[in-house]
């Protein structure tokens, strides 16, 4: 990661923090061609040629118990090959991390990382700024003051705006300090601090007041961390989307979703799926879906379910045959329009969500279809 032309995130003391999550989610494994100098060797050299005394072949043999989070060479392991791998794993994870597949709550932690990287990316454009003036950084006791401001700010206006506060702000300070240089040069970054502040409170009171929006300076690009979550899952602009341009963007996303969801695609594809079903199967098992769900505690479920019964079974008798009976069923789910609260998709979150009872009972069958070797 040292030879990376952008940092993984836009503060060097968020990057360790998400490397061990990513390490500890077992997203990637060591290569075997990082360099000797990533790891922490036990015992050292010195100490191996001390306790082997004069002959070489007494080396003790070496063990790493530490690395370098910045230094080793990762790759994504678990493919037929180590691009195939990483594939995967960027197609997994943006499915994931679909803004309109997350929960709510999930979603508003989306938004609050938009804002925290607004913010955050203020800051390093800021800490560069002061550096390009030759002022020192900002001094710890106001960091926590500017951070917080920044973050206010981030609220409402968008990247490219604090951008424009930022720079002028620096630039402002460092005609003080050419103006007064007997003045110590941390009192001008704490000027500049002030400036900011004051600006930004202007900023934050009136929506209305224009700041030109900035470029991004490719002196100082942004994280790869930014670029991910703006453009791979909002599909929005970095500089230019301001938080509540995300929180449209997402409820868009939900929306179109939902009437995805509820269009005839799925019900006639699993009808479809359903009818094609080798006869031989035990195709029972779909129908003891419609059973199970019929004694739901969700009375909207139990329903639904029960209807559907009756289906199946006023069809088994009309047309002889259980699969096309079970396909009918499946059809029939798109009357189903009342929404209820139900589980959410395997292996992505326990919390419920909002759905048609009638998606959601086609999808159960569907699944069980699947199982006994449909499509």
């Amino acid at each position: 990661m040292d030879a990376w032309p952008v940092p993984l995130a836009p503060l060097d003391n968020l990057t360790p923090e998400l490397l061990r999550d990513c390490d500890n989610a077992g997203f990637f494994a060591i290569h075997p061609d990082s360099r000797v100098a990533a790891f922490v060797w036990m015992p050292t050299l010195e100490e191996a040629v001390a306790e082997a005394g004069a002959d070489p072949s007494d080396l003790a043999q070496p063990t790493w118990n530490r690395y370098y989070l910045s230094l080793i060479c990762r790759y994504v392991p678990g493919g037929p090959s180590v691009g195939t791998a990483a594939k995967n794993l960027d197609e997994h994870l943006l499915g994931r991390l679909n803004p309109a597949r997350l929960t709510l709550d999930r979603r508003t932690d989306l938004l609050e990382l938009v804002q925290d990287l607004i913010a955050w990316e203020t800051r390093r454009y800021f800490d560069f700024q002061l550096d390009e003036h030759n002022l020192p950084p900002i001094p710890e006791n106001h960091e926590a003051r500017f951070d917080e401001v920044a973050r206010r700010l981030a609220a409402v206006r968008s990247l490219a705006e604090c951008y424009h506060i930022a720079w002028t702000m620096a630039r402002a300070a460092a005609a003080t300090a050419q103006a007064k240089q007997f003045a110590p040069k941390a009192n001008m970054s704490t000027h500049a601090v002030n400036l900011f502040e004051d600006k930004a409170s202007q900023a934050i009171a009136d929506p209305d007041v224009y700041f030109k929006p900035y470029r991004e300076d490719t002196r100082v690009p942004l994280s790869a961390l930014t670029r991910t979550v703006f453009i791979n899952l909002l599909h929005a602009e970095s500089m230019s989307t301001t938080l509540a341009d995300a929180n449209s963007i997402i409820s868009t996303m939900v929306a179109e979703a939902d009437l995805t969801d509820d269009d005839d695609g799925p019900y006639t594809g699993y009808a479809r799926n359903i009818s094609r079903l080798d006869p031989e199967l035990d195709l029972h098992a779909i129908y003891a879906v419609l059973v199970r769900e019929s004694s739901s505690d969700d009375p909207v479920i139990a329903a639904a379910a029960t209807n559907l019964v009756l289906v199946v079974e006023d069809m088994r008798i009309v047309a002889r045959d259980l699969r096309v009976a079970l396909a009918a069923a499946v059809s029939s789910c798109r009357l189903l329009t009342t929404r209820t609260l139900v589980p959410g998709p395997p292996g992505e979150s326990d919390a419920p969500i909002s759905r048609r009872v009638g998606l959601y009972l086609a999808r159960l069958m569907h699944q069980t279809a699947v199982t006994l070797g449909g499509e």
